[in-house]
């Protein structure tokens, strides 16, 4: 069953969106070169609902299978990419929320 990989972060208040632009592009890099990884989007909150808990950033992978998205999870790149998002949260790892769902 394919998966929807969300991740959803409070960035730090020094972080700038060229920073964030950056992981993010790191992170297409990745969907990009892994086989059953595809549709990578990112991008800011734009719910009118004011729920975000000031999860104002966030991007999302599609997956093929629980399969592909275990491949990207211990993919050295992602590591990278991911250990980067986290020092531009506020909080490091608190600050981002996971999130897949089965589609």
């Amino acid at each position: 069953m394919a998966l929807e990989h969300c991740v959803f972060f409070r960035r730090a208040d020094s972080v700038t969106d060229a920073q964030v632009a950056d992981v993010m592009a790191m992170l297409a890099a990745i969907t990009d070169r892994i086989d059953g990884a595809s549709n990578f989007r990112s991008g800011k909150n734009v719910s009118p609902e004011g729920l975000h808990k000031e999860y104002l950033d966030g991007f999302i992978i599609r997956f093929a299978d629980e399969a592909v998205r275990d491949a990207y999870l211990v993919d050295e790149e992602h590591r990278q990419a991911g250990a980067k998002l986290v020092s531009l949260c506020r909080e490091g790892r608190d600050g981002l929320v996971v999130f897949d769902l089965e589609i």
